[in-house]
């Protein structure tokens, strides 16, 4: 694992528990990154400015992470992960965060069966538009679909770390736009770091999985959360009911 900088603006460049989770061909799952081309088709989707431009990778199978971009751990981590892909910056993570939580309204029927409650009632309890609070798999999932691009990360599931797919396919059935994917890290106290190469070596040992409305989120894993988060994840389902 690399760290490219400590500097977040002068860089130039949860337990999962799956349901019925088994190997998928390593041929489902590919290393395609962003190009400049998916950067620019990225920005111009969320009008966000395209700052760095990520260097042009060959597509390979998707093995275990080789090299990484650290992001700064401030609970703002996944959305300053999807801001450094697609734009180069992690400072354009307020915005991310204000889009996917506005798209979020517009999709809130497809939304149902993972919340598992009202839209109003997970914002209101989550607070998830709220700067500092940790995203999770529902705003990843959102993401993708926000983006039409797939999302994988790779994430500890048991004693190894496997790679799960978030697509918006899972969500209103359509394909995405985007031919390449952003690949991030999930560590185990959900901080989330971008995926800058994989190897190849081990490919076919890895795992795979498609996120679905059956797949446990490791955010929602008590155990391993952070104390902030787990406090904030016991007062939602303990406000739950109160919300209409």
């Amino acid at each position: 694992m690399i760290r490219l900088s400590n500097d977040v603006e002068t860089n130039p460049g949860p337990t999962s528990d799956f349901n019925k989770i088994g190997p998928m061909p390593s041929s489902l799952f590919t290393f395609s990154p962003l190009s400049e081309t998916s950067q620019s088709f990225l920005c111009s989707k969320i009008k966000l400015p395209l700052v760095v431009k990520h260097c042009k990778k060959s597509v390979k199978e998707l093995g275990k992470p080789t090299q990484m971009f650290r992001i700064a751990d401030d609970g703002n981590c996944l959305f300053r992960a999807l801001s450094y892909a697609i734009t180069g910056r992690q400072r354009y993570h307020a915005n991310i965060r204000e889009k996917i939580v506005d798209h979020m309204k517009h999709i809130d029927r497809f939304l149902t069966p993972y919340i598992k409650t009202s839209l109003n009632c997970y914002l209101h309890t989550t607070g998830m538009a709220q700067s500092g609070v940790g995203g999770t798999d529902i705003e990843i999932l959102v993401a993708s679909s926000l983006l039409s691009t797939d999302i994988l990360v790779n994430t500890k599931c048991g004693h190894t770390f496997k790679w799960v797919k978030f697509s918006r396919s899972k969500l209103d059935g359509q394909k995405t736009e985007n031919s390449s994917s952003i690949y991030l890290s999930r560590s185990t106290y959900n901080h989330y770091d971008v995926v800058i190469d994989v190897s190849v070596n081990e490919a076919n040992q890895h795992f795979y999985s498609e996120f679905s409305s059956d797949t446990k989120c490791f955010s929602q894993d008590n155990s391993s959360l952070r104390k902030s988060q787990k406090n904030m994840y016991i007062q939602f389902h303990i406000r739950k009911k109160l919300c209409i």
